[in-house]
């Protein structure tokens, strides 16, 4: 498969600004909730808070700032981009399932489905940094008057 650079960083954007948009309807729409869910909701954030989920909520602040500095690198082209959105999906992968047992969160079907889609979205930016062309906008510009790979492959 074959992207642009322009595709590239289009997919990075709505990446973000689905993120932004996920986070104002998380902290908008609990006002909305009556009946059940609303007693879920309250049940929720009435169980006391252990050690591990402190903690675990605490790492996820320097986290989600890496995640956001690393979205940058990748709409810029960064070379060490590519390594750190790896590393950035497994750790996430591993939190995420760390914070399972602690219960279930109560969201709307918008809430969910928007995470999903920034998930299948992230996935897809690893799987074309990795296996496409897409791999070459990272690759180190060449020295000495030497033409890089990607370079050649765009002229």
């Amino acid at each position: 498969m074959t992207i642009t650079k322009k595709q590239f960083r289009l997919l990075i954007v709505v990446q973000f600004v689905l993120i932004i948009v996920g986070l104002l309807v998380s902290a908008l729409v609990p006002a909305t909730f009556s009946g059940e869910l609303l007693e879920q909701y309250n049940y929720f954030f009435e169980q006391p808070i252990s050690t591990t989920t402190l903690i675990l909520g605490f790492l996820m602040i320097p986290f989600g700032i890496w995640a956001l500095v690393n979205m940058i690198a990748l709409y810029q082209f960064k070379t060490y981009a590519p390594k750190h959105l790896l590393i950035i999906t497994i750790l996430g992968t591993v939190l995420s399932l760390s914070l399972e047992p602690f219960g279930v969160y109560p969201m709307i079907g918008l809430e969910s489905s928007i995470y999903t889609v920034v998930a299948m979205l992230a996935g897809a930016t690893l799987a074309l940094v990795y296996y496409s062309n897409a791999a070459t906008f990272f690759l180190p510009p060449a020295s000495d008057g030497e033409v890089s790979t990607a370079d050649a492959h765009h002229a």
